[in-house]
């Protein structure tokens, strides 16, 4: 991987989160949570931000 992009924020997001969580064994749902349903929704905010500026130092924060 040379340059990280949302994708992989999302991806580590997601796995943070498991993580943190109770569940022993991987699976699509915790209870009520969604792990696809929250990587998307990460997804969907670094990329429709309206602030560009805002992405652009994100993405330069884990690309230094």
């Amino acid at each position: 991987m040379e340059k990280v992009v949302a994708m992989h924020i999302a991806y580590a997001a997601v796995l943070a989160q498991f993580g943190i969580s109770s569940q022993l064994h991987w699976s699509e749902k915790d209870g009520r949570f969604s792990y696809c349903k929250f990587y998307y929704i990460i997804m969907d905010i670094i990329d429709e931000y309206k602030d560009i500026k805002w992405k652009e130092d994100l993405l330069k924060h884990y690309n230094m």
